[in-house]
């Protein structure tokens, strides 16, 4: 595991566009924390002036995002599952402030707060979760010491196909019994056709057999 460091946290900031668009800066950071700086630009400004939700949003997920790397590593790929906002108040042509939290890293999911300040006032907080994908990469890992391709076990044996004879021969006595002609030939010599089940012979055919 690559331990996160202050170079290393900012080197991975500029190496994206979704990042290094916004100018996001890490100020600090320790065991499971980080803060970042969102430096001011007039261009993250809604109408009215007053500094757009989004911006606030963007940074405390990225913020979380490096919080877990000081936890976990660089190599961690964590991912964003869930997160909630409120907006405690506005901020105009100020700095943006915001420092995130790990609160519990469990085996599958990351939990966390983050808070967004300028000039020392709470303008935004907010609660994160993120799912961890360490499985999947052990997965990917085992499969490529495989020769590149993911271990998959083998397909479910199928049943068997009925023999051909014995699908012929039912077929064969389906027409039997419903060709007209065989059911009257048959019937003349006393037999029933296949698949009809004689019951047992009434009072008159009882009479007229005798006679």
């Amino acid at each position: 595991m690559t331990p996160a460091t202050l170079d290393a946290l900012n080197e991975l900031l500029t190496a994206y566009a979704f990042t290094r668009a916004a100018r996001f800066h890490v100020a600090g950071l320790g065991d499971g924390w980080c803060e970042l700086v969102v430096p001011y630009s007039p261009a993250n400004e809604r109408p009215g002036g007053i500094l757009a939700g989004t911006v606030a949003m963007h940074a405390a997920d990225v913020a979380f995002w490096c919080a877990t790397k000081t936890r976990l590593g660089m190599e961690d790929g964590s991912v964003t599952s869930g997160m909630t906002t409120a907006f405690l108040g506005p901020t105009r042509r100020e700095d943006l402030t915001c420092r995130a939290e790990v609160l519990k890293v469990g085996r599958r999911l990351i939990y966390g707060v983050a808070d967004c300040r300028a000039a020392g006032r709470l303008v935004a907080h907010h609660t994160l979760t993120y799912a961890r994908r360490e499985g999947e990469e052990a997965r990917a890992a085992a499969g490529h010491t495989r020769g590149g391709a993911d271990h998959q076990s083998p397909p479910r044996a199928l049943r068997p196909a009925a023999p051909r004879s014995r699908r012929r021969s039912s077929g064969a006595r389906s027409s039997e019994a419903e060709d007209p002609v065989r059911r009257a030939a048959a019937g003349r010599r006393g037999l029933h056709p296949p698949g009809e089940i004689r019951g047992a012979p009434t009072r008159t055919q009882r009479a007229r057999r005798s006679a």
